[in-house]
């Protein structure tokens, strides 16, 4: 009589040899074989360098990574307009979106001033003419909130910004100061 223990070891024994056989068998066998080698790779990163010009005609134009702003005195409900171009010098071609953000020296500035002076970024052209949409925010707000501002500079090229300063009309603060820096930062874009 067979028993089921007598039928179990040749079953195992035949499912670990089939098992073996489709291994083999997924696999091919060459008597000659050689390979390739490719050494000596490397990944370089590229560089952002933006700098900037406070020219206000565009022909006379001395790049930096800093320069001095602009003194303005406002009056409430006053503008004040003055160019400025950003140029990315960065040597592998990665193309620039723009940021800006307001820094302060702390206690420099009476934050209700900062709270009522807006600024606006235009891109213009070489001839001051619009080359986009503008984009505005408060001075007390970019100290927090950076702000796109808009076109991307491609390598070795330059934008130029019109920057329009104004104090709100409603402005009533008698002898108030700010001092501040804007700080501009170009972000590898990736469109």
């Amino acid at each position: 009589m067979v028993t089921w223990s007598k039928i179990q070891r040749p079953l195992a024994v035949a499912i670990v040899l089939l098992i073996w056989v489709g291994i083999l068998s997924d696999r091919s066998f060459a008597l000659f074989s050689d390979t390739a080698t490719l050494t000596d790779n490397a990944i370089l990163t590229g560089t952002a360098d933006l700098q900037i010009s406070n020219s206000q005609n565009g022909s006379s134009t001395v790049y930096a990574d800093a320069r001095a702003g602009f003194a303005m005195q406002l009056n409430p409900g006053a503008t004040d307009e003055h160019f400025f171009l950003l140029k990315n010098v960065g040597a592998d071609g990665v193309p620039l979106s723009l940021v800006a953000q307001v820094v302060t020296p702390p206690g420099a500035s009476s934050q209700e001033l900062m709270d009522d002076v807006e600024v606006e970024f235009i891109p213009v052209d070489s001839d001051g003419v619009t080359q986009g949409p503008s984009v505005r925010s408060t001075l007390s707000d970019l100290i927090t909130q950076p702000l796109s501002m808009g076109p991307v500079v491609l390598a070795n090229k330059a934008q130029r910004f019109k920057m329009r300063t104004r104090l709100v009309p409603q402005y009533s603060q008698q002898s108030a100061s700010a001092q501040y820096s804007l700080l501009f930062t170009g972000v590898q874009s990736t469109s």
